[in-house]
C-alpha cells in the first residue's frame, strides 16, 4: 500500500523502496483517521481535515465548514500519555473551535451557511 502525504519530507520514492518510510506514512495516515473519527462521532456533519505527522509529533486539525485557516494542533500522545489523551485532547479542541465560531457543540446546524470572514487579533479569519 502507498500512502503519500504531500507535506512530509519523504520522498515518493522513498514510498516504494523503503518499507519504514511506509509504515511511518501508514502511521501517519491512521493517526489522522482516528482524530477525524473521533471528532466526527462527536460533531457530526462538520467537515474536520486531519494531518497527522509521529515525525513531526504533531496533528493539524481544521474545521472547513468554518475556516480554512484557523485550526488547532494536537500533540501526539507517546506511550506514557496512552491514546485516551489524545482522544480527549481532540474532543475539548473541536468543541473550542466550534465555540469560537459561535457554534454549538455537537451536530452540524441543518441549513448551516459558513460565517462570514471575521478579524481576530488583528488577522482575517
Amino acid at each position: 500500500m502507498t500512502i503519500a502525504i504531500e507535506r512530509d519530507d519523504v520522498a515518493r520514492h522513498e514510498l516504494l523502496t523503503d518499507p519504514e518510510a511506509a509504515a511511518e506514512q501508514l502511521r501517519d495516515f491512521e493517526t489522522a483517521r482516528e482524530i477525524t473519527e473521533i471528532l466526527c462521532r462527536h460533531y457530526p456533519d462538520w467537515p474536520w481535515a486531519v494531518w497527522a505527522s509521529w515525525r513531526q509529533g504533531v496533528a493539524a486539525v481544521h474545521n472547513h465548514g468554518l475556516s480554512r485557516t484557523v485550526g488547532f494542533r494536537l500533540k501526539l500522545a507517546t506511550d506514557a500519555d496512552g491514546p485516551t489523551a489524545l482522544r480527549k485532547a481532540a474532543v475539548e479542541s473541536g468543541g473550542m473551535l466550534l465555540e469560537f465560531f459561535d457554534q454549538p457543540r455537537g451536530r452540524m446546524p441543518e441549513g448551516f451557511v459558513q460565517p462570514a470572514p471575521r478579524w481576530f487579533a488583528g488577522m482575517r479569519i
